[in-house]
């Protein structure tokens, strides 16, 4: 059997506790390893973990006076594991998750996520000329909310809006929900320099603990097809 110092096999089982896996070298009369450990960027405080795949090739190397004890260094692409586009940096999960960044587009994608949470000590702080949500639902909940719009319409449609204290301050305001649209909180405040218009195909609810103040220097309207409380 020949001996060298690296080797190239593929992966054939993981020590996911440890950061290790075992190899199998076709090339060298189907020799399987011992647990290698898996070289990361960095395991200290700062800290990154990714395991090869089963059947992923990796590349090993080994301690010239101790042929059993070696490190995998890292897997590469064969020729049937291509990048499909060159141009855009990929992350890809064998589960669907996709992460893209074309750096000539300066777009970054995130594909095929089922849940995303952000969470955060002191600030989130989102920057943007233009921001889209689309949402079968939308939920905001906060102890203490103030949302502002200059120069804008804002429509709101099926919006759950949770909050101690709500503000929400725009040029036009329009909120209009299929179902029951729902206000509750300690104090709410919505003012508009035009028209205000808040309507419900179902029931409209708005309940305060203290206050309600509904602000427009032109018309305020609440209907519902259902029914209209507010206290």
């Amino acid at each position: 059997m020949q001996s060298s110092l690296i080797k190239i096999g593929t992966i054939v089982e993981v020590d996911e506790k440890k950061c290790s896996a075992r190899v199998n070298f076709k090339n060298y009369d189907g020799m399987i390893s011992g647990f290698l450990p898996i070289i990361h960027h960095c395991t200290g405080d700062d800290k990154f973990f990714k395991i090869p795949k089963l059947n992923e090739y990796v590349l090993c190397i080994f301690l010239p006076n101790s042929p059993e004890l070696g490190f995998i260094i890292g897997s590469f692409y064969s020729e049937n594991r291509l990048v499909e586009d060159i141009q855009t940096s990929h992350v890809k999960f064998k589960d669907g998750l996709e992460i893209t960044y074309n750096e000539k587009e300066k777009i970054l994608n995130i594909y095929n996520c089922k849940d995303i949470n952000i969470s955060c000590n002191e600030n989130l702080n989102i920057k943007a000329k233009n921001i889209k949500i689309e949402s079968e639902t939308f939920k905001l909940t906060s102890k203490d909310s103030e949302i502002n719009f200059e120069n804008e319409n804002l429509n709101i449609k099926n919006i759950d809006l949770i909050n101690s204290n709500s503000n929400i301050t725009t040029e036009k305001y329009t909120i209009s929900s299929k179902e029951d649209l729902t206000f509750n909180s300690n104090n709410i405040s919505l003012s508009s320099k035009e028209k205000f218009n808040i309507t419900s195909e179902e029931d409209l609810n708005l309940t305060s603990s203290k206050n309600i103040n509904l602000t427009s220097t032109k018309d305020i309207n609440l209907s519902a097809d259902g029914k209209v409380n507010a206290g």
